[in-house]
């Protein structure tokens, strides 16, 4: 074999090896629009129990604590896959 042709599969970027940084850009992306789903989600529940027990911010502010909680572990979590 020559020095000026490749062996084969030692081409990082060969064809049959696409490289999966699209998909890992689309998951990234969707880290911000999960965190805020859940901050509204947790916001949005303790509104609700707030106007039903007919209390002060209390139960939003709970609620408003889980979703950061939730918010932090999806996170993580998204970014433990993709490491």
């Amino acid at each position: 074999m020559t020095e000026d042709t490749p062996l084969s599969g030692s081409d990082p970027q060969s064809p049959a090896d696409p490289p999966k940084t699209a998909s890992v850009a689309i998951e990234f992306l969707t880290l911000g629009l999960g965190s805020a789903l859940c901050l509204a989600v947790g916001a949005g529940i303790g509104l609700a129990i707030d106007a039903l027990a007919g209390t002060s911010p209390i139960f939003t502010l709970i609620g408003l604590g889980f979703g950061v909680v939730i918010g932090i572990l999806y996170t993580v979590s998204k970014v433990r896959q993709n490491l």
